[in-house]
């Protein structure tokens, strides 16, 4: 009993959020790495000399990684607890830094990146399992916000700061210094974090028994009809950040609006401001009007319109561009709910495979997004070339990001049948 209360004199509380805190940074690491190839593109086809098919694909070798590990994650994050993984995952991510800097090859950067997907997919995962652990039900949505801030600040500093230190001191360097980061920030986790607030460090969720099977909760959450409706309405309606922020949104600002080279990075840093600003607008919403359903509808029918009416412009003031790309951010965090919903749809003891289903539903936006994009990018493309570098014009931009529109018109069909799953009262 006295540990019992220990554990819960620490919900919540300082040395929660201290976890929470090297939990986050990870996430916001991972985030640098996955937006990194968006300021690095032109670098990339004229070192590997290949076309926008090619870099998309090399792009998406991140997200089979990063979606093949969740539900396994999920399974070994549940019986073991995220303290282990975590710093490991740092580890991993620090070295395939360094081999991505070494490349020579498109296959080799391919294997970089499909390694620092294996990393990276902890990030997300661990730092929302360390909410579930250390802190209340009912506070759930600020860990997610919390999440969300992180995610956005290493987006942050993803764009305009790492464009300068690549053009600096070249993209095989910064990689180089973004790895040894990496493993900086794995040994930060494994001196602070711990599996639980209880003195003894044991999980709050004790491993399975002998007589318990590993996967039931794999058998839950692939039973639970909610998990599926929801982790399908976040898939679609997380692909425009996905393509925009991960690889294509500074040639299409530069080239649909006709935006100077040392500008764009901004712009699509405006996103992720929106995105962390957006996060507790979103939950602290949800949590007044005791809805997890009706903002999420709210996010993606706004998003709807936003992202499609954007295609038909081709001249617009700076400002508008900043407010558009701001407001899109905001608007796609009513995703955020969807891991609020999950878990309030699933038992504690198997949040984690739960967080990593969702989770590998919502990355297959990149899996499947960045290949299509680039296809669609060449299917129009008239095969001009400078300096080794495709030059793709709007209209090749317009046609490839269509499938914003049609995404998220699907996600709000989905949202009709998304069940109401906020929480009672109690924080039990």
């Amino acid at each position: 009993m006295k540990n019992a209360k220990n554990s819960q004199s620490h919900l919540g509380h300082g040395k929660a959020w201290l976890v929470l805190g090297c939990a986050g940074l990870f996430y916001c690491y991972q985030f640098v790495l996955r937006v990194s190839a968006n300021i690095m593109t032109e670098d990339l086809m004229q070192a590997f000399s290949i076309d926008a098919g090619s870099l998309g694909f090399i792009a998406a070798f991140y997200y089979y990684a990063y979606a093949g590990m969740q539900i396994p994650l999920g399974l070994i994050m549940d019986h073991f607890g995220p303290r282990r993984l975590l710093s490991v995952a740092g580890l991993i991510c620090g070295l395939s830094c360094f081999l991505f800097a070494y490349s020579k090859s498109p296959n080799l950067a391919a294997c970089a990146r499909f390694m620092m997907g294996i990393g990276a997919a902890c990030g997300f995962l661990g730092t929302l399992k360390v909410g579930t652990i250390w802190f209340k039900p009912r506070q759930f949505g600020n860990v997610i916000s919390f999440a969300m801030i992180a995610g956005t600040l290493g987006a942050t500093l993803g764009g305009a700061p790492l464009e300068y230190f690549v053009k600096t001191v070249g993209w095989r360097f910064a990689l180089q210094f973004i790895g040894l980061v990496g493993i900086l920030i794995g040994l930060i986790i494994y001196v602070f974090v711990r599996d639980s607030p209880n003195i003894t460090s044991q999980p709050l969720t004790e491993p399975s028994s002998s007589e318990e099977n590993f996967f039931s909760g794999l058998y839950l959450v692939i039973m639970n009809r909610q998990v599926w409706i929801v982790s399908l309405f976040g898939m679609l309606m997380y692909v425009p950040l996905v393509i925009i922020g991960d690889l294509w949104g500074v040639s299409f600002v530069e080239k649909v609006f006709g935006i100077p080279e040392a500008i764009a990075p901004m712009i699509i840093t405006s996103m992720f401001f929106g995105v962390a600003i957006g996060g507790p607008i979103f939950t602290n919403l949800s949590d007044r009007i005791s809805k997890r359903r009706l903002p999420m509808i709210i996010g993606v029918l706004l998003n709807f319109i936003l992202f499609g009416g954007i295609l038909f412009f081709d001249k617009m003031p700076l400002i508008a561009l900043y407010i558009i790309f701001f407001f899109g951010g905001l608007f796609l965090t009513a995703k955020a709910l969807c891991w609020a919903s999950i878990c309030e749809s699933i038992p504690l003891k198997a949040s984690g495979v739960a967080i990593g289903f969702s989770n590998m539903m919502v990355m297959l936006s990149g899996v499947i997004g960045h290949p299509l994009a680039g296809w669609l990018l060449d299917y129009s493309w008239d095969g001009s070339v400078m300096q080794g570098v495709p030059i793709y014009t709007a209209d090749n931009y317009r046609l490839s990001f269509t499938m914003f529109p049609v995404c998220l018109g699907i996600a709000l069909i989905l949202s009709c049948f998304i069940r109401e799953t906020y929480p009672a009262t109690s924080d039990s």
